[in-house]
Order: structure tokens, then C-alpha cells, then sequence
């Protein structure tokens, strides 16, 4: 590969996993606003929110781990091809 590809790909690496910190930070905020939220107040309508913030968390953070496995498989492939 010349010199060029070659810093294509790490910049398409980079890109890569500034997107997977984001779901990450992302889902910290969710899960922190639900943990805050069952903290700071009571009564069952506010658990109830704070599941659910808990609950969007950990799916943003499932989606944000396949999201970059997938496309690490993917650069990977075309930059063997």
C-alpha cells in the first residue's frame, strides 16, 4: 500500500473509535441521570425514570460496542482487499 492508504485507514480507525467514546459518553450520561435521578428523589414514578435512564444507558452502550465491532470488521476487510 503506498504511503497515502496507509494514512486514509488510521484516519478512518480514529474516526472509528472517537464514535465508539461518544456512545460511551453518551450512555455514562444516561445511566448517571437515572442514578441521579433515584438518588435525589423519591417515590415509584421517579424509580420508575431512573430505570429507565438506567435501562437507555446500557442499550446505547450494547449498540455503541456492536456498532464499532462492526465497523472495525469492515475497514479491516476493505483495507485488505
Amino acid at each position: 500500500m503506498n504511503k497515502l492508504t496507509d494514512l486514509a485507514t488510521i484516519r478512518t480507525h480514529l474516526a472509528n473509535e472517537r464514535t465508539f467514546l461518544a456512545y460511551i459518553r453518551t450512555a455514562l450520561a444516561f445511566i448517571m441521570l437515572g442514578v441521579g435521578i433515584i438518588r435525589l428523589f423519591e417515590g415509584t414514578v421517579y424509580l420508575l425514570i431512573g430505570k429507565i435512564g438506567i435501562g437507555i444507558g446500557c442499550i446505547v452502550f450494547i449498540i455503541g460496542v456492536v456498532h464499532f465491532l462492526r465497523e472495525r470488521c469492515t475497514i479491516r476487510r476493505i483495507n485488505t482487499e
